[in-house]
């Protein structure tokens, strides 16, 4: 069956049950949200759950001096990890879809009907209650409700997002509709581990976009309950409260995506599991705990390629604890076979990504040492710019405008001669072994992190809440000072407040309308007609032009709501590359494009829309400028308009 045909056959299914009041493009969430979303999140939390717990029996786990919280975060992730690669076999396969899914599921739920059973045991003895001990941790909880409130009605209501749209539900819902993994052109992250949006794909498929970013919401609000753990197998519960805090509203809070399709939760979630696990291993040497530690770190590198350097350094640290309990004792807890069954597992879940981006790019750390090696569509210099863009341009991006390339490296390098010379001090300073090589390998840590990624916070979030936990041990004692407790609590007020009102910002705080969608009392296509300017061009595309129609998309490439093949000219890659006129229209002609999404002011010559920093386009925005208004001039016909924005059809006459 033909792409075009195995397209047709999801919208036309999705299209029977299309609201009267306007078209209902392939894979959203039937109204109300309230209602399909929670039942499809539920079902998949559980049977993660039911799978996380049959990996931790098969890793040898054992239930001692561990809390049930602690097995809950870990068999979610374990089970998160596996239930990634249901839809990753099928697209592997060529056979990704609905109904392939839903057998694919139903069969694993039937084997693990005895994991189902002990689960339900349990929710039927009781689960211990969460309990805080002093007055001032309930106060502290009870004011991040807001946020977390807030973050769960945008999970329910229509997609907004821009990294959601673009591409955290844009390519799997690319591969449901095509039936397999197949190489996305200009989508350049669909090359890189994509678990996360694997898990996505699930729940697009029986619950709608709804259910991916409720599914989200819920990953991100376990990944709260793991940093507590993990905080307080390190250090005290109020470490641990603090720390989980910080992790939802701090400034770097992840509260206010959680109610969006991006990835940041799932990853925090994963990260802190991690390091959870490896606490246990720490305190109690069962190699069972290690072997459980590095399967969750493959899973975390397999959610974000970012997490390798988390990966680097928990390498380092367990290299140092197994040094200083040689040292200490002349002898070690894992011998040389555990040793290797513990890197089969780092590798064992993210190495079927790499296996993938090899096979589809000849890179398998893509995009990373794309200069030196040969890389589909990402030439030495496309990847020199996105790796200046991801360095100094991503962060800053708001009140930084106007800061030049000079001044964003030095201060990058300011931050980098701190943090080194924060790192040798603590490592001289440190008495012991394991303090001393701990401090350092956690300062070369931060900066390779810093060097490869610059301050992004969103590249920190999912990390910090575990960075920051020896600093929070080392302020435990002034960390229970009455006066900074209730300082710490009307602070963390403000950012509960702060993340609530961002959770609207991309629906212009319209609190009314994202309850009255997320109810059922507002159809998708009126609410989505109020707050997505361009959203009339993606219903002219998707009632108007043929199946086969490829759509190039400039300055914004939110593409989830399009039900045809679309293409990114927002990301530096060769695919769709502006380096001169004649690379460009070729690869116009190559990649079959029959339309544009273009601004009508660059088309027409009447100016250019201001500077946008948020895409890596904005280092070669002129050239893109000049190409999209020559191509259009010449072979273009305006057939649509909404905004700022025309939809431009392409004559098959070639410019000389």
């Amino acid at each position: 069956m033909s792409w075009d045909s195995k397209r047709a056959r999801v919208v036309d299914r999705v299209h029977d049950s299309e609201y009267v009041d306007g078209h209902m493009p392939a894979l959203l969430t039937p109204a109300p949200a309230v209602l399909y979303a929670p039942v499809c999140v539920g079902a998949i939390m559980i049977l993660c759950l039911a799978a996380g717990r049959r990996i931790a029996c098969l890793l040898g786990t054992p239930s001692v001096d561990v809390t049930r919280g602690e097995q809950f975060v870990i068999a979610v992730v374990l089970g998160a990890g596996a239930m990634q690669f249901v839809p990753f076999a099928l697209g592997a396969f060529g056979v990704l879809s609905n109904a392939a899914l839903g057998v694919l599921i139903g069969g694993l739920t039937l084997l693990l009907l005895a994991d189902l059973r002990a689960l339900a045991s349990v929710a039927l003895r009781g689960l211990t209650p969460f309990r805080v001990s002093q007055r001032w941790m309930i106060v502290l909880v009870a004011t991040i409700v807001p946020a977390l409130v807030c973050s769960l009605l945008s999970a329910l209501s229509p997609t907004l997002d821009p990294d959601g749209l673009s591409y955290h539900l844009t390519v799997p819902k690319r591969w449901l509709m095509s039936g397999g993994l197949g190489y996305l052109p200009t989508y350049t992250f669909s090359n890189t581990p994509m678990g996360v949006e694997m898990l996505f794909t699930i729940a697009l498929a029986f619950g709608g976009d709804a259910a991916a970013k409720l599914l989200h919401w819920a990953l991100g609000l376990s990944g709260a309950w793991a940093v507590y753990r993990a905080g307080v197998r390190y250090r005290s519960e109020t470490v641990g409260t603090i720390s989980a805090v910080l992790y939802l509203v701090g400034p770097a809070g992840v509260c206010a995506l959680m109610g969006f399709a991006y990835i940041e939760g799932a990853t925090a979630l994963a990260i802190a599991a991690t390091t959870l696990a490896w606490l246990l291993w720490f305190r109690t040497r069962y190699p069972a705990w290690l072997r459980t530690a590095a399967l969750l770190l493959s899973i975390t590198v397999s959610f974000k390629l970012t997490a390798l350097v988390f990966a680097v350094v928990l390498f380092g640290l367990t290299i140092a604890s197994i040094v200083d309990e040689a040292r200490q004792h002349e002898q070690i807890s894992i011998g040389v076979a555990q040793g290797f069954l513990v890197l089969v597992l780092t590798a064992a879940c993210v190495l079927p990504w790499f296996v993938r981006s090899a096979v589809v790019t000849g890179n398998p750390l893509f995009p990373l040492f794309a200069r030196a090696l040969p890389t589909r569509d990402f030439s030495p210099p496309t990847a020199a710019m996105y790796d200046l863009y991801n360095r100094y341009y991503l962060w800053a991006s708001r009140f930084g405008l106007q800061w030049s390339l000079a001044l964003r490296q030095m201060i990058l390098a300011g931050a980098l001669l701190v943090v080194g010379g924060l790192t040798l001090f603590l490592t001289l300073r440190s008495r012991t072994f394991i303090t001393r090589a701990s401090a350092l390998v956690l300062g070369l840590g931060v900066l390779l992190q810093l060097s490869a990624a610059g301050l992004y916070l969103r590249y920190w979030t999912p990390v910090l809440p575990v960075l920051i936990l020896p600093v929070l041990a080392f302020m435990d004692q002034r960390l229970r000072l009455l006066h900074f407790r209730w300082l710490f609590v009307a602070l963390v007020a403000v950012g509960s407040v702060r993340q609530a009102r961002s959770s609207f910002a991309d629906a212009e705080y319209d609190l009314g309308g994202v309850i009255r969608s997320a109810f059922g009392f507002e159809s998708y296509p009126e609410f989505l007609a109020r707050h997505l300017e361009l959203y009339p061009l993606y219903e002219t595309i998707n009632r108007q032009l043929p199946l086969d129609s490829r759509v190039a998309l400039s300055y914004s490439c939110r593409g989830f709501y399009i039900d045809r093949t679309t293409f990114c000219a927002e990301f530096p890659q060769d695919a769709l590359g502006f380096s001169n006129w004649e690379a460009f229209s070729s690869n116009v002609k190559q990649l079959g494009i029959t339309h544009f999404l273009a601004p009508t002011e660059v088309v027409e010559g009447r100016g250019i829309p201001p500077p946008d920093y948020s895409a890596p386009a904005m280092l070669f925005r002129d050239r893109e400028n000049e190409y999209i208004a020559r191509l259009l001039a010449s072979r273009g016909r305006r057939i649509a308009k909404a905004g700022e924005q025309g939809l431009y059809a392409l004559d098959q006459a070639v410019e000389k």
